[in-house]
């Protein structure tokens, strides 16, 4: 009996070795990580520098190498670049981007899913996209990366745009803000323009700024600059909810409310009466922010928090004549807390078709994203924005940046030595808009109806169909799906 029993044991120590249960079912990769050792993982994910869990070299042993899409290219992504090098040193294991253009990622990620495409186990959505692929299972679930003590770490934004029917669809790579609107100080003295407080002033203030620099700069300088490709996110959300009002509700596009026929009347007017530039209506939020940069207009909306470090130190033109202006309401009535912003994300899904291994690997990368050490980087060098809300109220994370790091990924790159700065600019604003930013949760038609809105608005601002057309359009597309 004890000999029987010993064989017992040595058999059950072997089935664990080779990641196999006791019921016979093999294990898949990541479950040979134990992600609370070797501390709990809120300890793990909160320490100055990222502990890796127990069992990462097993459950990723033989890969040497991990594939992702990334979000543009690495030179307009630095503390991506960063986060590479630290995950390379620690792990001994290589990460290569695949940088993809912002049209490209949703056919991109849809393409490889559909193609059950096993090379790249890593894959970006944006945060509007996550329920579409959560409703068609597409992702392998990362619930194991989100137990309740470390969901308690993040913006209750971050459940609200990963968590769909029971489970975590993915985790961030990024996180964005929006909602400022930069502008340039000396045009608003030389227009006479106060700085607005609200969306309905700032196109007042635009306006008069448009017939300054026609008569003094040129033709083509304009009142303001702004993404139309990417409409929905940056211009229109925000405006919407500066009004109290949503875009979606019950699952349903709000196109017939009137706070979305306001905005979307107001953008299209700045165009119609040439405050804008025509080409702004296919601009997407890179080309905008940058033409802002090279002094093309007196304010930039649709502009990440980023810029706030971007337009410091890679635009010449507008150094020392730029403001950030806080989240706007709409009027000069509205109540405060319509005052808010939007919070994006770029968003990593595990690609539930390559091998388990390689997926085990995308999931630690998920994990170290979004540790404080990498979250450091993302918040002080490249001036994203951070779920982990805590991270803004900390006195030494400017500190603790390696910048010598920093720089030598910037000559990399090709691109200016980020500013090193001893605290977070313009820490309030930033805050504000992690803490009480809105996340826009769409249903899954969203890629579809973003297709039709990229269609009729700049038909609108060209007065190729009327703005009552354009709306009518929209309605009538949407119904088709809800």
């Amino acid at each position: 009996m004890k000999y029987g029993f010993k064989i017992f044991l040595v058999l059950l120590c072997l089935l664990a070795l080779v990641g196999v249960g006791v019921n016979g079912a093999e294990k898949n990769a990541w479950e040979l990580i134990d992600w609370n050792k070797p501390v709990p993982m809120v300890k793990r994910l909160t320490a100055d520098e990222y502990i890796l869990p127990a069992g990462w070299k097993n459950a990723t042993k033989g890969i040497t190498e991990l594939v992702f899409y990334n979000s543009g290219g690495l030179s307009g992504d630095i503390a991506t670049a960063i986060n590479m090098k630290l995950f390379e040193k620690k792990t001994g294991i290589r990460v290569k981007a695949i940088e993809l253009a912002p049209d490209q990622e949703y056919i991109k990620t849809l393409s490889t899913f559909l193609a059950k495409d096993k090379s790249v186990p890593l894959l970006l959505a944006n945060q509007s996209e996550v329920s579409f692929y959560a409703a068609g299972r597409w992702s392998t679930p990362v619930d194991h990366l989100y137990p309740s003590e470390v969901v308690k770490l993040y913006s209750p934004a971050l459940k609200e745009m990963l968590y769909f029917d029971g489970h975590w669809w993915g985790s961030p790579f990024t996180c964005l803000g929006n909602g400022v609107v930069y502008y340039r100080p000396s045009w608003l003295k030389k227009a006479g323009v106060e700085v607005p407080d609200s969306w309905e002033d700032l196109f007042v203030a635009a306006k008069k700024c448009r017939e300054w620099a026609r008569n003094n700069l040129g033709d083509s300088y304009y009142g303001v600059i702004f993404p139309g490709y990417d409409f929905e996110q940056r211009i229109l959300a925000p405006a919407v909810f500066s009004q109290g009002g949503v875009l979606v509700k019950n699952g349903r596009f709000q196109f017939d409310s009137s706070e979305f026929r306001r905005v979307f009347t107001a953008w299209v007017q700045t165009v119609k009466e040439d405050i804008a530039p025509k080409e702004a209506l296919n601009f997407g939020w890179q080309p905008s922010a940058n033409a802002f940069g090279m002094g093309k207009a007196a304010f930039g909306a649709g502009t990440l928090t980023s810029y706030l470090m971007k337009y410091e130190t890679e635009f010449p033109v507008i150094k020392g004549d730029w403001e950030a202006l806080p989240p706007l309401k709409w009027s000069a009535g509205s109540p405060e807390k319509y005052r808010t912003g939007t919070i994006e994300s770029n968003v990593g899904l595990v690609n539930k078709f390559a091998d388990d291994k390689k997926q085990a690997l995308a999931m630690l990368f998920l994990d170290f994203l979004r540790s404080k050490e990498a979250q450091r980087n993302e918040l002080v060098v490249e001036a994203n924005e951070s779920f982990m809300v805590n991270l803004y109220d900390d006195p030494t994370l400017a500190a603790k940046v390696d910048w010598r790091l920093a720089d030598s990924v910037a000559e990399a790159l090709g691109i200016p030595h980020p500013k090193h700065v001893t605290d977070l600019p313009y820490k309030r604003i930033r805050k504000t808009i992690v803490q009480y930013g809105r996340i826009n949760v769409v249903p899954p038609s969203y890629p579809q109806v973003l297709v039709k809105m990229r269609e009729v608005f700049p038909n609108a601002g060209l007065g190729k169909i009327s703005i009552d057309e354009a709306i009518k359009q929209l309605i009538d597309f949407a119904e088709r799906y809800q």
